[in-house]
């Protein structure tokens, strides 16, 4: 009886053991089997490279850039022009003449006019088919003009016996040119005859590099003749007033309108509100300036050595650095823009950088 209630224990106790490895086993199966559904029920996409951004987000908004075109020419180009967004002509050159030109915003240019002698210094258009460049008098001219979009270039002689630096035409009959010396030249025929007026500012030692008139009577021009120079004319040159700049050597002048008026030079911008009676220095850092531009009067660039492009949205108040290549970099000498996304710079070396939105940005 004793072996049998002991046998019998122990057959319960082996059923025992039996039933709780099963239970653990289906436990374990659950187990493995539930973590896998989970994973394939939330897959997780990798993480990004560190180093590669983020693409935008479809539909943002993609703002101007500026991107470096490809001019065709290794000259210096001192002066850039254009009549819309497509359609705009560069000048300049080294020991010789060039004039470059576009019809697709710059994206191709290509010569479209040189000659052997002496660069081109400034170019300026009225509409698609009418502009002027001037150079240093070769003995023969110091102007050519073109009436058909610049297939074609006649020569004009101004009578100046000074190198012109600068020409500006209201309409295509009222045109003047300021040279070394410090003189203005003008026109009232396109350009077929010229007569000297008095800048006030004549002298071996002076010069005017830059001038802008606002319509055939109001107009100002800019140079140097020992102090920063400014002179003004409200009837079309025929007097012209010496304004005081408050800088020394000023190289370029734009105005956004009759009273709105900034210059730049080697001491950095001033600007006026009142139609140059009074002038005052902004803080654009005291630096070499070649151009300056705006296209009303809050948006505004200015461009110089090192290849320095400094922009402004608040009528000069405050001045943003936009580009800046160092010591040894090219010199930028001119700048156009059409509206306040789409302009161009030029400069030595054949430069002419474009800002605008990139292509393909809309697509």
């Amino acid at each position: 009886m004793v072996c049998l209630a002991r046998v019998d224990a122990t057959a319960r106790s082996l059923d025992m053991q039996g039933t709780m490895r099963l239970l653990a086993g289906l436990v374990l199966a659950a187990l493995v089997f539930g973590a896998a559904g989970c994973g394939r029920a939330e897959p997780t996409e990798p993480a990004p490279a560190a180093d590669e951004p983020a693409e935008p987000v479809s539909g943002e908004p993609v703002g101007p850039v500026w991107q470096e075109q490809v001019s065709g020419v290794g000259d210096k180009l001192t002066d850039v022009t254009f009549v819309d967004a497509l359609v705009g002509w560069a000048v300049g050159g080294d020991s010789r003449g060039v004039i470059l030109g576009t019809t697709d915003g710059g994206d191709t240019w290509s010569e479209v006019y040189s000659h052997d002698r002496y660069e081109f210094e400034a170019v300026h258009f009225i509409d698609p088919l009418i502009g002027w460049a001037v150079h240093q008098f070769d003995g023969e001219s110091d102007i050519v003009k073109t009436a058909d979009g610049g297939q074609t270039w006649t020569k004009q002689t101004s009578g100046a016996i000074r190198s012109a630096n600068d020409i500006f035409f209201a309409d295509a009959d009222h045109g003047w040119i300021v040279t070394t010396a410090g003189q203005i030249w003008a026109t009232a025929d396109g350009g077929d005859s010229w007569v000297q007026q008095e800048s006030g500012v004549e002298g071996l030692t002076s010069h005017l590099y830059d001038l802008h008139f606002v319509d055939a009577q109001t107009g100002w021009a800019v140079g140097w003749d020992g102090d920063g120079a400014i002179v003004a004319t409200t009837d079309g040159g025929a007097t012209w007033t010496r304004q005081d700049p408050t800088v020394e050597f000023l190289k370029a002048i734009f105005f956004a309108d009759a009273q709105n008026g900034w210059a730049s030079g080697n001491d950095g911008v001033v600007v006026t509100t009142d139609g140059g009676r009074s002038w005052s220095a902004q803080d654009a850092g005291r630096r070499t300036l070649e151009d300056v531009f705006f296209t009303d009067a809050q948006n505004g660039w200015v461009v110089g050595a090192g290849s320095i492009v400094l922009s402004t949205v608040d009528g000069g108040a405050t001045w943003d650095q936009e580009r800046d290549g160092g010591a040894g970099t090219s010199i930028l000498y001119g700048a156009h823009f059409v509206d306040a996304e789409t302009g161009w710079v030029v400069g030595a070396d054949g430069v002419i950088l474009h800002f605008g939105i990139p292509a393909g940005a809309d697509d």
